[in-house]
């Protein structure tokens, strides 16, 4: 996590949060990466959603995630 000064805001402050990655065969835990992922949603305005080659229709259904938890 990193808190920048707004490049064009004054006296707003940037706060720029990066995740691990989705996927990771050592965890073994769907649901740790699902909460990672919504929490890291839930608290950005803005998210840059990178991808190693096509975004598929598994990525696809990983983004609704967060507003599936917010609906319950």
């Amino acid at each position: 996590m990193w808190c920048v000064p707004h490049p064009y805001k004054e006296g707003h402050t940037l706060v720029l949060l990066d995740t691990e990655g989705l996927g990771d065969v050592k965890k073994g835990d769907e649901r740790h990466d699902t909460w990672i992922f919504c929490l890291a949603v839930l608290l950005s305005s803005t998210l840059v959603y990178n991808s190693l080659g096509v975004i598929d229709n598994m990525a696809l259904e990983k983004l609704q995630y967060p507003s599936i938890l917010h609906t319950q």
